[in-house]
């Protein structure tokens, strides 16, 4: 049996990554070079500050392979360093280390194509996790879920909350049968918060409206139906998952379904399917709600699945088959039906993860997501799985899609789509 090859050895060149680690603590410093040296990187320099850290990367002439590096340093701290760096070294891996996780800290961390992110304090596991994924060893991958045997988990002792009146009730709202504004209103009114969102999208300067909207009333007729569905189901999204903080679980419990709903609204047009917009939003952010309760019950097995997945080995499904012996589409069809929900939604449940022999078998709106599901991962840069690169380009073919359209879904879409109000909810 092969020798396994520490994480620090390049597996092509047999030899050391170089590493240098910024930061102005003595101490923190000392800590990340022992998880390292653990595991055969070589710390090829150490700086005490953003200007150091900028002269000793210019001065190894690209033999830097890492760059880890505190966030709040004295002077320049770590994303002006970046600002600097990345252009000269685009294939720098750069790590960030950093106890802010404000939102604009985030935003600007993917911005400036920051490889990795992780928030204080750090431990020797996290800082290796984040290392397999980015240097791309999956031998080591395999390994990473550990301390846990394969337990099947029980379906019917999975613990499942119940769903807050308001939501069904909009959700199931039909204008034709209980009328307008004021109807819609009376259901609304009750939920503050829900009121507050609602007034602060139609306020937004996605309506232009600057702050003009001060009655419910008038924000719904503004908005529409459509888009007050969007919101109901956003804020019950946020508050689904306020109690999983990590960054893990925000970007795919909310980001990534959030994002998927989005692309597919701007690919309606090009794939002529303009008629399923009122249902895009509330389905897309909807069909994944198994993963969620899976993250509820069960958080730290499931953090480390999805881990996993990232790496692109094979579907979120089978890695939560392999661990739990079930997957959260079969418990996303469970909670739908205890919520009773409409039809149209549980077979959005149920279909999302069809096969290609079964591209023509199942709805459209299933198709629209799909696709639109692989683009927001490929933005987010998880590493899509050879299921999904043979699926979408026959997912587009199956509409004749232009081949431009795939160009169209970059890094500078992300950036634009991200200034969408609905952005906030997340």
């Amino acid at each position: 049996m092969p020798k396994e090859i520490p994480l620090g050895i390049n597996p092509r060149k047999m030899i050391p990554y170089n590493v240098l680690i910024a930061d102005d603590s003595l101490t923190e410093r000392k800590l990340i070079q022992q998880f390292l040296k653990s595991a055969d990187f070589h710390i090829i320099g150490e700086a005490v500050n953003g200007e150091d850290a900028i002269e000793k990367t210019m001065a190894l002439h690209g033999q830097l392979d890492i760059l880890c590096m505190d966030y709040f340093m004295p002077g320049m701290n770590g994303l002006e360093v970046i600002q600097k760096l990345r252009p000269l070294f685009p294939k720098l891996i750069i790590l960030l280390i950093t106890g802010h996780t404000e939102k604009e800290v985030v935003e600007e961390v993917a911005r400036l194509k920051v490889n990795g992110f992780l928030v204080k304090p750090i431990s020797k596991s996290t800082i290796y996790d984040r290392l397999t994924f980015l240097l791309g060893r999956r031998d080591l991958a395999s390994k990473m879920v550990v301390g846990y045997k394969p337990i099947g988990i029980n379906l019917n002792e999975i613990q499942i909350p119940p769903l807050k009146e308001v939501m069904n009730r909009v959700i199931t709202f039909d204008t034709k049968k209980f009328g307008g504004s004021s109807d819609l209103e009376t259901i609304i009114a009750p939920d503050k918060a829900l009121s507050s969102d609602i007034l602060r999208v139609a306020n937004s300067s996605f309506y232009g409206r600057s702050g003009s909207v001060v009655t419910l009333k008038s924000a719904i007729t503004l908005i529409g139906l459509s888009t007050i569905k969007n919101i109901v189901i956003l804020q019950f999204r946020k508050n689904f998952t306020k109690n999983l903080p990590q960054p893990l679980f925000r970007k795919h419990l909310n980001e990534i379904p959030l994002l998927t709903g989005l692309i597919a609204i701007d690919l309606t047009a090009p794939l002529h399917l303009q008629n399923l917009n009122d249902q895009i939003v509330v389905s897309s952010t909807l069909r994944k709600v198994g993963m969620t309760i899976l993250a509820q019950n069960l958080k730290n097995r499931y953090l480390e699945v999805i881990k996993l997945f990232e790496f692109g080995q094979k579907p979120l499904s089978q890695f939560e088959r392999d661990e739990f012996n079930i997957d959260h589409v079969q418990i996303g069809i469970k909670v739908f039906k205890l919520w009773q929900m409409p039809k149209s939604l549980q077979k959005v449940v149920a279909n999302q993860d069809f096969t290609i022999d079964e591209i023509e078998k199942v709805d459209d709106i299933d198709r629209l997501l799909r696709i639109a599901e692989i683009f927001a991962m490929s933005m987010l840069g998880i590493t899509l799985t050879e299921n999904d690169l043979e699926m979408l380009p026959k997912l587009l073919n199956f509409y004749n899609a232009p081949e431009e359209l795939i160009s169209l879904f970059n890094d500078d879409y992300y950036s634009n789509i991200k200034g969408h109000p609905f952005f906030d909810s997340i």
